[in-house]
């Protein structure tokens, strides 16, 4: 099955699924964080029952707290599912906190593993809060002190499942990160050409069972020929990912040596043909085992596959590059964009636009980098970047936009469509659930809501 086709298929099933439990998705989201937050104070109050030490620990506490809290996100693509599966939320809830707790020791084992001093440019680890510490000390204690701190978690947070009453949870939890483990040992002791057999085996104990370790607790109490195939799909779906991530990050690894199923295993040119379209008609066939709430709710998790990328790869393949047409736009568009992002507006009173009055606007740029979002060019990213800069100065303190910076009240299809754009290249979205969140209680007349955002808080 092509990627186009696959998307075509999901969206509108995701799509609707989040325009009928989106709100409920969110109260779900919010529930899971606070009691994740309480269990974090209940770890953390360990490196505070030293009243002698707390000088020397604060520092290093307030930063694992810090990392800690940021991650919390790691939970909201599988508590999609929450309120189609579950109808009494106090259980899952405090199950799928700590499971993301244990996900999350993870990565400070990783950190440690791959030298990571932030993650993905977005927070600093505690790898690269330790070096700025301690600049003059080698560099692999800071590594070292993380990949302790992960463990530290990783087995506070079986004993508190086993208190809890998750015995199972714990049980399932010990036995994940055991086969993560192998995998992760395997793939640093891997060299540079594996058979696809051997690559699949790694990315199955390292990216697979690692991601089991939110799914597994979270899906229990689901009745189990369910269960079972969402277990499936969801395997099918990280095996997929970490394919489509090695497609997307194949520079980046290159320069690294880290394993990629490109340089290490296959050529581009059998890729998509040899693993990524029988896998995607795999999972549109577990889809169709599912029932129809499950369903759409898995495939709202199944968009937040990177898919443009593979996508731009089939046209690639099937002759349809971008024609002359498109590569004169690109260039009169990279032209275009101003110093500050903005692709400029302009009105006037005649129909000839004479005189042309200059107005700055953020959705006419924000449609010009959703019609290139499609397109695989380097002169796209250096748009888009541009453009994600300065929507983001123009979103106001509360989330939303107007179709003009001055003189129209916010509205909610240029706070929505700008919104979506800028989440798509951001890891932090708890100010997102918290809009969605908001606008949900807007009012509405009949279904629909109304365009202009005009209550005395806004």
């Amino acid at each position: 099955m092509h990627a186009t086709a696959f998307l075509d298929i999901i969206r509108p099933a995701g799509s609707q699924h989040m325009q009928e439990h989106g709100p409920a998705v969110s109260r779900f989201i919010t529930a899971t964080g606070k009691k994740y937050e309480a269990e974090l104070d209940i770890f953390l109050a360990s490196y505070k029952s030293n009243p002698g030490l707390e000088k020397i620990i604060r520092p290093m506490q307030e930063k694992i707290k810090e990392y800690l809290s940021w991650l919390g996100w790691v939970n909201w693509n599988t508590a999609l599912m929450g309120p189609v599966l579950f109808s009494e939320w106090e259980d899952v809830t405090e199950r799928l906190a700590l499971a993301s707790m244990a996900y999350v020791s993870g990565r400070f084992i990783d950190d440690g593993f791959d030298d990571h001093q932030n993650f993905k440019g977005h927070q600093r680890t505690l790898v690269g809060f330790l070096r700025d510490q301690f600049p003059g000390r080698p560099d692999h204690e800071a590594c070292v002190q993380s990949v302790f701190v992960g463990f530290h978690l990783f087995h506070h947070v079986l004993r508190r499942m086993e208190e809890l009453g998750h015995a199972e949870a714990s049980r399932e939890l010990s036995s994940l990160f055991n086969i993560a483990s192998i995998g992760l040992l395997s793939e640093c002791q891997a060299g540079d050409a594996l058979e696809p057999g051997t690559y699949f085996q790694i990315v199955r104990r390292k990216s697979v069972a690692y991601n089991m370790m939110l799914y597994k607790p979270f899906l229990q109490g689901v009745e189990p020929v369910v269960r079972n195939v969402l277990l499936q799909l969801l395997g099918e779906m990280d095996e997929l990912s970490q394919v489509i991530n090695d497609l997307n990050d194949v520079e980046e690894d290159s320069q690294k040596g880290s394993m990629n199923i490109l340089t290490h295993v296959m050529q581009p040119s059998g890729m998509i043909n040899n693993e990524i379209a029988p896998r995607l008609q795999k999972l549109h066939e577990l889809l169709q085992l599912l029932p129809q709430p499950v369903r759409n709710a898995s495939a709202a998790m199944l968009m937040n596959l990177k898919l443009e990328k593979i996508i731009s790869s089939e046209n690639a393949r099937a002759g349809n590059h971008p024609g002359a047409a498109i590569d004169k736009a690109l260039e009169y568009l990279l032209a275009s964009q101003n110093s500050a992002g903005e692709f400029q507006t302009y009105w006037s009173e005649n129909m000839d636009m004479q005189p042309a009055n200059a107005i700055s606007s953020p959705f006419i740029t924000g449609m010009i980098l959703l019609a290139l979002s499609s397109v695989n060019d380097k002169r796209v990213q250096i748009i888009s970047e541009r453009g994600l800069a300065f929507l983001k100065k123009r979103r106001k303190s509360n989330g939303f936009f107007s179709f003009l910076e001055q003189g129209m009240d916010d509205d909610l299809d240029d706070t929505c469509l700008l919104n979506f754009l800028l989440q798509q290249n951001e890891n932090e979205k708890a100010c997102y659930f918290q809009l969605a969140e908001h606008i949900s209680h807007s009012p509405t007349r009949g279904s629909l809501f109304y365009t202009w955002v005009r209550d005395k808080s806004n």
